[in-house]
């Protein structure tokens, strides 16, 4: 990790720890800083591997922030942190959440995918491939993030039951990415 990208992360997690209420906004806003944190950790991770691998090609944002997380960090790493941070009923949640739909995690125009959407449910729950089931916990995190940055998705109070178990998912991730990039 350079130093440049320690001192980015050092704000970033001054800011994070300014934000400590259970407002909805503030779970917005803890997510909300988190993923900055998460996206320059593995967009320097990519760099770095690049810079080793001349093999490696440009890649998107989405496969960046689960293939290649997942891949970097290792998906029985991934599984274990979550489960040593006591995750595990978070992944349980959403999936819940994505069955009684409740809401819709792939959106194309606004629209919920429940295609796919019941495909990545059944992912997170997937006990037997924790690649499988890693992929499908980064893909939430980085489709809610999407969704609420470009606009899918509301601030409204029945977001809390979505935005807590995702952001703390991010919280293990980040830490996760972190200790594997030192």
């Amino acid at each position: 990790m350079t130093d440049e990208t320690r001192d980015y992360i050092n704000n970033w997690e001054k800011e994070l720890k300014k934000i400590n209420g259970n407002e909805l906004s503030d779970f917005f806003n803890r997510f909300q800083t988190l993923y900055p944190i998460y996206n320059r950790l593995y967009n320097d991770a990519f760099r770095n591997e690049k810079a080793k691998n001349k093999g490696l090609n440009r890649i998107s944002d989405y496969e960046k922030a689960t293939v290649f997380v997942r891949d970097f960090i290792g998906s029985d790493l991934i599984i274990q942190d979550l489960k040593a941070d006591s995750r595990i009923d978070d992944i349980k949640a959403i999936s819940d959440l994505i069955d009684k739909e409740i809401f819709h995690i792939n959106l194309k125009d606004g629209i919920g995918q429940e295609k796919f959407d019941k495909q990545l449910s059944k992912n997170l729950v997937n006990e037997q491939d924790n690649s499988i089931r890693a992929k499908a916990v980064l893909s939430v995190i980085y489709n809610v993030r999407c969704n609420l940055v470009h606009g899918y998705k509301n601030l409204e109070e029945h977001q809390r039951m979505l935005l807590e178990p995702v952001q703390n998912l991010l919280l293990t991730v980040v830490e996760t990415l972190k200790n594997r990039l030192k």
